[in-house]
């Protein structure tokens, strides 16, 4: 058990940086360098199978599909990182990223209840699916725009005014204040899928963030290569919420709203 899932570390690695988080080396990319134990540790998982075939046990043992296609997978990753490394010259190669869930999401037997052909009549309801939910959502957009015009919805009057004296106030928590940004640029990056979003609400640690810097050093005490660094734009809007959240918690009116 131990040697499978010494495998499965090494095969789902999708991130430069999840080694360093979990702090486990057969979870960090595998490098060219022909000490990195991972592809040592593959090389031999393969040897390993191949002797536990020849074994012929009556128990014990997988399927003859499950065995083949572990042996003929671990081969195929080993051959992927030979040719990356020798031939495109490669400094690492995520193994995680050669995976083929997408299409088993659209065409897995899971999705029909385990049958043992699939059938174009059942995808394309499926496909339909998805257009209706495209439907949905602007229905969605529709139901809120009648929600905001209907007149018994309460909307109450809520003066609340960002200030320089109260954006002063929060020097103390503005390592938190950091955190939350780079969480939220985390998710938006995540969705937004936009590499020029991701220039202009991130900075790189090793170029703009000094030692010093009180405003990330939260970020950097408990980062383990995986955080984001947020722009002070970033780090700014999450102020500015947190003053009016604030704010609005302390007047009667907004409190008096339901679900609150």
């Amino acid at each position: 058990m131990e040697t499978i899932v010494k495998w499965w570390k090494i095969v789902n690695v999708k991130t430069p940086f999840k080694g360093a988080r979990f702090r486990d080396d057969f979870k960090k990319p595998v490098f060219p360098s022909e000490r990195d134990p991972k592809l040592s540790f593959l090389y031999d998982f393969v040897d390993w199978l191949e002797y536990w075939k020849k074994k012929q046990a009556d128990t014990c043992k997988l399927t003859k599909e499950t065995h083949g296609a572990l042996h003929q997978t671990t081969q195929a990753l080993i051959e992927i990182c030979r040719y990356c490394f020798d031939e495109l010259h490669m400094s690492f190669v995520l193994l995680g990223k050669f995976q083929t869930d997408l299409l088993e999401d659209r065409f897995g037997r899971q999705l029909y209840g385990g049958e043992t052909k699939l059938r174009l009549q059942n995808t394309l309801p499926q496909i339909g699916t998805s257009y209706e939910r495209t439907g949905s959502e602007a229905d969605e957009d529709q139901h809120w725009e009648d929600f905001h015009k209907r007149a018994d919805v309460p909307r109450p009057s809520c003066n609340v005014a960002v200030t320089a004296q109260a954006l002063s106030k929060l020097t103390d928590i503005a390592p938190v204040l950091a955190y939350v940004a780079g969480y939220a640029v985390h998710i938006a990056l995540k969705r937004l899928k936009c590499e020029s979003c991701k220039d202009a609400l991130t900075v790189d640690k090793s170029i703009a963030v000094s030692a010093t810097d009180p405003m990330y050093s939260l970020v950097k005490d408990i980062d383990r290569g995986g955080l984001v660094y947020p722009a002070m734009a970033a780090v700014n809007a999450v102020a500015h919420n947190y003053v009016v959240v604030e704010e609005l918690s302390k007047q009667a009116a907004f409190l008096n709203v339901p679900n609150q």
